[in-house]
């Protein structure tokens, strides 16, 4: 031990051979320090806002643990400390207490430093001063917070085969699911946040920026029942993207024969800009077909008459070719036909009835299976996707590759697509 001073009863501090005033009885106790010294070290710790977290605090080269008294307390500006937990045992070397902290939800990222304030440190057979405690502080990490995440989920409304649900991180835009549900007897046209929507909000594959859980319902829209045999006058149905070239078939399905046939077809201008309309060369012996300066007016008119005795019973009447605006948003531009009924007729001038079901131009940002986004739909995207997945270093179109819609890459959308190109009756994404 080491004599350090004389101390009074009232904490005065008296150096041997020092000069002194007293005025009244003294009794003068020695105060000693060991040669070895205690030491005192915070433990480190992390965590996120609204967390509580323990800071371990240690004791080292504590002689005479039995008759140690320690007092004080630890702090950490900018966080709560709510309890203390004492070790049954007051140790010579290792935890003595474990102090816990509340992290408000508030807090931002960073280190907070913890300190050990000692007011006290005394033993039975002396004090040691708070000078003579080595303490190493310690620290709480407050980490990042985990970003809010939102369920997505998808409702069929009726339907069948909606998507999987999907959770979206906030602030960060979530690609929706390019699946689409199926209703006999319906077309799809999107997705919207009621049930009772009749427009879409959001088609397949758009992007979700908002910040809040959602169901989304399927929008259906009823097709108009047409008997299997019905001469029909049909739409085809196409997809593209903005800035490319779209050609758009006008069939006559279940064709009994014309002499002649006069039709308007109506586009949506928002997304397309007609570019020309020929009338099909099955169509031979036509007289007039379509007048140069109507091919900008909207409905095209279309007006074909054969020259000479019979009738055509082809099925392709037309093809109409449109450019797709460079602004053009994802989504369905429906095309339809307007006819009357004296406007179709046959080589004895009996009018011919036809039905009509429209068709549309579909924009994405890409072709459904068109995988080395050459513009067309083939063998050599199977071929593309798998040497892909076989871990090629090939340039792919990423949104194209879940061809099967499940949200995942994989082999399944190899056989899915080789499927499509086969000619079974599946559809690709």
């Amino acid at each position: 031990w080491k004599f350090l001073y004389w101390m009074d009863q009232h904490n005065g501090k008296f150096e041997p051979g020092e000069t002194v005033y007293i005025f009244e009885d003294r009794v003068l106790t020695a105060c000693w320090a060991p040669y070895w010294f205690p030491e005192i070290k915070v433990g480190n710790t992390s965590g996120k806002p609204g967390e509580t977290v323990a800071v371990p605090v240690y004791i080292y080269n504590a002689k005479e643990p039995n008759n140690t008294t320690v007092k004080f307390s630890v702090t950490s500006d900018g966080l709560t400390r709510t309890k203390y937990e004492n070790v049954a045992v007051f140790p010579e070397n290792g935890l003595f207490t474990t102090v816990y902290f509340e992290i408000p939800k508030t807090a931002k990222a960073g280190t907070y430093p913890v300190n050990f304030n000692l007011t006290e440190y005394k033993v039975l057979s002396g004090y040691y001063l708070t000078e003579t405690v080595e303490i190493t502080n310690g620290v709480i990490t407050v980490e990042e917070p985990e970003p809010q995440t939102y369920t997505i989920t998808y409702n069929a409304n009726g339907g069948s085969g909606a998507p999987s649900a999907q959770t979206k991180t906030e602030n960060k835009a979530l690609t929706l699911s390019t699946a689409k549900p199926t209703r006999s007897g319906y077309e799809f046209l999107g997705w919207a946040a009621s049930a009772n929507a009749s427009t879409a909000q959001y088609q397949p594959g758009a992007s979700y920026t908002a910040n809040a859980n959602i169901t989304f319902y399927a929008v259906w829209k009823q097709k108009e029942v047409i008997p299997a045999d019905a001469p029909t006058i049909v739409i085809g149905e196409v997809s593209g993207r903005a800035g490319e070239t779209v050609e758009v078939p006008v069939i006559l399905k279940n064709n009994p024969g014309i002499a002649s046939m006069k039709m308007n077809v109506k586009y949506d201008a928002a997304a397309l800009e007609i570019v020309s309309a020929e009338i099909n060369s099955d169509f031979k012996g036509a007289a007039g077909a379509i007048v140069e300066e109507n091919i900008d007016k909207n409905p095209i008119l279309l007006n074909w008459m054969l020259l000479g005795d019979g009738n055509i019973t082809g099925n392709t009447f037309a093809v109409l070719t449109f450019k797709i605006k460079e602004e053009a948003n994802e989504g369905k531009y429906t095309i339809s036909v307007i006819t009357n009924e004296d406007d179709i007729y046959n080589e004895n001038g009996d009018a011919v009835p036809f039905e009509a079901e429209s068709g549309f131009v579909e924009v994405t940002k890409y072709i459904p299976g068109d995988i080395n986004n050459d513009g067309k739909v083939n063998n050599r995207d199977v071929t593309r996707l798998f040497q892909y997945l076989s871990g090629r270093d090939v340039e792919v179109v990423k949104s194209a590759l879940d061809t099967n819609g499940d949200g995942k890459t994989n082999n399944r959308d190899v056989t899915r697509l080789f499927q499509y190109l086969s000619g079974r009756d599946v559809e690709i994404c």
